[in-house]
């Protein structure tokens, strides 16, 4: 084995041939390109890429120790990182193709956001079906029947209004039977009621007023019948103290037909007036006379005349004021 400070072996001064002599520098790369190596002769210029290397052993000079072990070094394709001084660069790693998560959360948050409709749907569907089905309570009932009986007049019939008959007892308590003479069209209450008395019940809030003629079983008495629409129940209650305390009479206008038991009977035979307040916003007035055109002198004491205005009245009051549930009124929904 060589000394490796032998002059005779490799030294770190330089690279020896077979021959023992030192290398000299080797041509350029360009040189070596250029003449190429003799014929038969083998050259390092196919271990180092086709060229010798600045200071290596020249063209045509083998030297085993340049690579290291003898061999030059090979590029191994299937694993890079064993290669030796001549390994390619590394490949960067494969990236996997972006996702569309955004994409993908919107079409989950569309599909979420039409579950919840259509279960809002189908709830507010339910809830209202229920609530238009249900029956009314107590207190809704009460409130319907208020309003109700304010326009009631409007939704009966003037037959139901104005029974062709009514019954109420005598002085002597005896039933007795009135008969329908004829019913009036609505008019105003200066139309239907003496000046001063229409002036107190147009204060508060007189809108209309409905008449009809009774005859008593004798066919001798007459009254007129009439009913004022007041604005409310509460204006209705204030007239009728205002006229008790005012000590007006009703004032009532009679009305006459022709050609009937009720063709004498005129504002002039008006014997007695009364009236009456009831429940809701009506106020009930009669004026009473005879059939036969006396005047009121003569029939001012006669104490069938007021038992029979309060009879009748007291019928009016039953056809219009208690027409049973308002939730089965026409037009009515509770």
């Amino acid at each position: 084995m060589d000394d490796p400070n032998d002059g005779n072996g490799t030294g770190p001064a330089g690279l020896t041939g077979p021959s023992g002599q030192q290398a000299d520098d080797g041509p350029g790369i360009s040189d070596a390109v250029a003449g190429g190596p003799p014929a038969g002769e083998m050259t390092t210029a196919g271990l180092v890429g086709g060229d010798a290397v600045a200071g290596g052993p020249s063209a045509g000079e083998w030297a085993p120790g340049y690579f290291g072990y003898g061999q030059p070094p090979a590029f191994d394709q299937a694993n890079p990182a064993s290669s030796g001084s001549g390994q390619a660069p590394p490949v960067p790693p494969a990236v996997a193709p972006a996702t569309k998560p955004r994409r993908a959360g919107r079409l989950v948050l569309l599909i979420v956001l039409i579950i919840a409709g259509l279960g809002g749907i189908v709830g507010g569907g339910t809830m209202l079906a229920l609530e238009l089905t249900r029956g009314a309570t107590s207190a809704e009932a009460a409130v319907a029947g208020s309003q109700e009986l304010v326009s009631r007049w409007e939704r009966l019939t003037a037959g139901t209004i104005f029974p062709a008959k009514v019954t109420y007892l005598d002085p002597d308590g005896v039933k007795t039977t009135a008969s329908l003479v004829g019913i009036a069209p609505p008019a105003s209450c200066g139309a239907a009621i003496d000046p001063q008395e229409a002036s107190a019940l147009r204060h508060f809030g007189c809108q209309v007023v409905l008449r009809a003629t009774y005859v008593d079983a004798s066919r001798t008495l007459l009254i007129t019948a009439g009913i004022a629409v007041m604005a409310s129940p509460s204006a209705a209650s204030e007239a009728d103290v205002n006229l008790s305390g005012n000590h007006y009479g009703p004032g009532l206008r009679v009305v006459t037909f022709s050609g009937t038991v009720a063709e004498k009977f005129g504002n002039a035979q008006r014997a007695f007036m009364g009236y009456a307040q009831t429940t809701g916003p009506y106020l009930f007035l009669y004026a009473a006379g005879y059939a036969d055109g006396r005047l009121v002198s003569a029939a001012s004491g006669n104490p069938e005349i007021p038992t029979f205005g309060a009879g009748v009245l007291a019928n009016l009051e039953t056809a219009l004021t208690q027409s049973g549930s308002p939730c089965k009124m026409r037009d009515i929904r509770c």
